[in-house]
């Protein structure tokens, strides 16, 4: 090929990479435009009129300022706020560790830790049974549950079958097939037991250091909880107090001294720890903490007093650190530290006491330091055991008040209602009965179904609608809990709305018959006055403590006994003959022969009011001196 012609293919190739490469560059600023274009356009193919395209200018100008706008609203702190979220958490973190590390030092041996949450106790109206250790440690089989449900319906006549057995079914399954099945919603479980044990595996270090734990359950009752937890069965642990014979044996400088040397022993040969003790009260409430970090809902202390039968030991025991302190006033004391110890942990606070402190006054004659008004006014929820069984003859005017359920009941509640009315604020009642027969005693029933139900309905009709069943074998019977429904409280009298009590409704009360206007204790605004009266002549300080409005008296009974000679009224014979209604309540004439205050001048009338207090007929007194005499036959009845 001659070089002319070479020249002319290299110029042709050259030409043609020329164009193509043209006709990239030219394509590709097409492109570009295009994508330009709808980039303005917002995208769309239609073509847009001018005043859409302003509008579309302004909005998005109007989004530029507002995000210019919000970027200068951002100062540094916004823009750290990731980075202080975590410095709060590590500062929050470090301050709970600071905490737990003074707490440790301040309880030592006793330190338990705070919840990782607060949480507000919850107020729930309980139905409830008692669980021993042994039986709460019992395996579960949620079938098993179910299958007793079903027979409890079927029973109960809420179901037209049921299963072929139920043998095989244990107490636990069947006491949880109880609470899912029937009115039934709470279990007391033990925790501290009688003898003085630890009923799990503590991480308390004084419960590992003495050995005191002996676990019913190896995983610490944690799925029966979580059980309870899903079904909305209440947890509450029993904590047995002062009745403890483990501790001493371990530690006897902490038990009940003798004043010739040695230990207090009680009528079974059993020691109890000194209640003065500040070592014992830390052990217990570090327990009770624990059982609230394990879920329990409510502490339920029992055994919280001193032996029965004072007058056998009074004169021979010591207690270390009394230092002249009643013993009423000592639990009091207990009470409230307790509750102020288990206050972070959000639980309830309750008390199991003698049934017969409701009729008692000022621990007066058991000595064994549970007074009623004392108890009530620093705890939660207050139980009296009022199982008629362990009623001697006589009491509420029966021979055998085992075989008469309600009427000890209803007697025994109405005076622990009228206990209640006299203090600001008093715990919750609810009582414990009783769910057992008891062959051993004298003219005793067999305690059915309906005869344990007896028990609920004097309870309901007094407006106490709450209970405890206790039965130390864990033993049951479903259908109780059918035949507790249904009860109606007695009707009160509307405060807002007091009805009219007349001359003749007096008249007629004075001449034997049945009142017509009453309050929740049964009792009239004349047999109101009557009673107040007849306490005054006698000097019944306590009655008339009871009786009296709140706001008219001194709080404290000691402090009202004390001043009772110089502020309460004179009277010799006395008579209530009128009545009338006014914006207070009733005021009543009484004719009598009355002192003034400076213990001068003598009247002969007198007008006393009688209001309705927490649906209680109570007495606002007249400021007339105390002098004792003898009262008429016609009022004293």
């Amino acid at each position: 090929m001659s070089r002319t012609e070479e020249s002319r293919r290299r110029r042709r190739e050259k030409a043609k990479r020329t164009n193509i490469i043209t006709s990239v560059v030219i394509l590709a600023i097409v492109l570009i435009l295009v994508v330009a274009i709808k980039a303005f356009s917002g995208g769309s193919d239609k073509p847009k009129k001018p005043s859409e395209e302003k509008k579309i200018t302004d909005v998005k100008k109007n989004e530029k300022k507002q995000k210019d706008d919000k970027k200068k609203d951002k100062g540094p702190e916004d823009k750290k706020k990731p980075e202080e979220s975590i410095e709060d958490e590590k500062d929050k973190k470090e301050e709970k560790q600071k905490i737990e590390a003074e707490r440790k030092e301040k309880y030592g041996e006793f330190y338990v830790p705070l919840p990782e949450k607060t949480k507000e106790a919850r107020d729930v109206k309980v139905k409830g049974l008692y669980v021993t250790q042994t039986t709460a440690a019992y395996d579960f089989n949620e079938d098993n549950i179910k299958r007793y449900e079903d027979y409890i319906r079927y029973v109960n006549g809420e179901s037209e079958t049921g299963p072929d057995s139920v043998e095989d079914i244990n107490k636990l399954e069947r006491i949880l097939a109880i609470c899912n099945a029937t009115e039934i919603n709470g279990l007391v479980i033990d925790i501290k037991s009688d003898d003085g044990y630890i009923t799990w595996n503590s991480d308390i270090d004084v419960v590992n250091n003495l050995g005191t734990a002996m676990p019913a359950s190896q995983d610490n009752f944690e799925n029966l909880i979580k059980y309870m937890k899903e079904h909305d069965i209440y947890p509450m642990a029993r904590i047995v107090v002062f009745k403890d014979f483990i501790l001493p044996e371990l530690k006897p400088e902490h038990a009940m001294q003798l004043n010739a040397g040695g230990i207090y022993t009680d009528d079974q040969g059993m020691p109890w720890v000194n209640q003065y003790d500040k070592f014992v009260w830390d052990y217990v409430v570090a327990t009770s903490k624990e059982a609230a970090l394990r879920g329990f809902e409510e502490i339920h202390f029992d055994y919280i007093r001193f032996p029965d039968n004072a007058a056998h030991y009074n004169e021979i025991v010591n207690f270390p650190g009394r230092d002249g302190k009643r013993k009423d006033q000592n639990i009091q004391d207990f009470i409230k530290y307790a509750k102020e110890e288990l206050k972070p942990y959000g639980v309830k606070v309750g008390a199991a006491v003698f049934g017969i402190i409701t009729r008692s006054w000022e621990d007066q004659p058991e000595d064994i330091g549970q007074t009623w008004i004392k108890i009530t006014k620093d705890i939660d929820i207050i139980s009296p055991m009022i199982y008629p069984s362990h009623y001697s003859t006589g009491w509420y005017g029966y021979d055998y008040p085992d075989a008469h359920p309600y009427g000890v009941f209803f007697h025994s509640l109405r005076e622990a209602v009228e206990k209640n009315s006299s203090v600001e604020n008093p715990a919750k009642i609810r009582p414990w009965i009783q769910g057992f027969t008891a062959p051993w005693v004298d003219g005793h029933i067999e305690y059915t179904p309906e005869v344990i139900a007896e028990q609920v309905k004097a309870g309901v009709e007094l407006g106490i609608d709450e209970y405890l069943v206790w039965n130390a074998v864990n033993e049951y019977e479903p259908m109780t809990f059918k035949a507790t429904t249904g009860f109606v409280q007695d009707k009160e009298i509307d405060p807002n709305n007091l009805p009219e009590y007349t001359n003749d409704m007096l008249q007629s009360e004075r001449d034997g018959a049945e009142a017509s206007l009453v309050d929740k204790l049964d009792r009239s605004p004349y047999a109101a006055i009557a009673n107040y009266l007849n306490a005054l002549s006698n000097g019944y300080s306590d009655e008339v403590y009871l009786l009296t409005k709140r706001s008219e008296r001194a709080d404290n009974f000691e402090e009202f006994n004390n001043n009772f000679k110089e502020k309460a009224l004179g009277l010799g014979d006395f008579s209530v003959n009128n009545v009338k209604k006014n914006d207070k309540g009733y005021e009543f004439s009484v004719d009598g022969n009355f002192l003034s205050v400076d213990g001068q001048a003598v009247v002969d009338s007198l007008g006393i009011q009688v209001v309705l207090e927490d649906g209680i007929f109570k007495i606002i007194p007249p400021q007339l001196k105390y002098e004792q005499v003898q009262v008429t036959a016609e009022d004293s009845e």
